[in-house]
């Protein structure tokens, strides 16, 4: 499966699109033509929405607070009986915590779990479905070399990270056979952060795309980046 082109009756589900990678997506898809369902915690959501518009777009907002499991199914409920079918879901919100972590604070452990592994376990499950039917969509997950080797004082987003890899990977796999609909962002080097372009969307310098179901285009290439900080 694949994330098929945009049409009237079609959106893409980006969360975390009030700043940083989150943004960034959800304008590369309104470029791109694709219409919007955005969510995010923080009311500068609606900015992302507006400069979204402009592309000739429709964007549907939703001030979303992913730590609630109540929240998230009602996200879903609505989202799923709205007007068009979710082709594509950029599971982008996220936070880091950085410490001991037995220093660390844990309700603040506990809020980058939730964000950054059950709602992510949530939506996608509830997404997947209706894409595995109609036989087209994709992922996005934001993803890290921490997931692969966990780094020193990094211990719950380093585990998060592992599961969006491992976990939703073999999910995928499960669903789709030997094609995948996962894509996964990871930080990288640096000194590559030179930007990518995939389907002719550039995708911002500071990130890398391991694609993992739709084509490489022949500009692709893997560059880098820091930290996916919170967002």
């Amino acid at each position: 499966m694949a994330l098929p082109p945009p049409a009237d009756g079609t959106a893409v589900v980006v969360t975390g699109a009030a700043s940083g990678i989150g943004r960034e997506v959800a304008l590369r898809l309104a470029q791109l033509g694709y219409h919007l369902v955005l969510a995010d915690v923080q009311d500068s959501v609606k900015e992302t929405a507006d400069e979204a518009r402009g592309h000739g777009v429709d964007v549907e907002v939703f001030r979303l607070d992913l730590t609630d499991a109540v929240a998230r199914q009602d996200f879903v409920r609505q989202v799923l009986d709205g007007p068009r079918a979710v082709v594509g879901v950029a599971n982008v919100a996220g936070l880091i915590s950085v410490g001991r972590f037995d220093e660390l604070g844990l309700d603040r452990e506990r809020i980058l779990v939730d964000v950054s592994v059950s709602a992510l376990h949530h939506l996608t499950g509830a997404f997947l479905p209706g894409m595995t039917e109609r036989g087209a969509g994709a992922f996005l997950n934001v993803s890290s070399p921490a997931g692969v080797a966990p780094l020193p004082y990094l211990a719950s987003y380093s585990a998060a990270k592992s599961f969006v890899i491992y976990c939703l990977d073999r999910a995928a796999r499960g669903t789709a056979g030997e094609r995948r609909l996962l894509h996964h962002l990871h930080s990288r080097n640096d000194e590559d952060a030179v930007g990518i372009r995939h389907r002719g969307v550039e995708v911002p310098a500071g990130l890398g795309l391991a694609a993992a179901g739709l084509p490489r285009g022949e500009g692709d290439r893997r560059t880098g980046g820091g930290r996916h900080a919170a967002r």
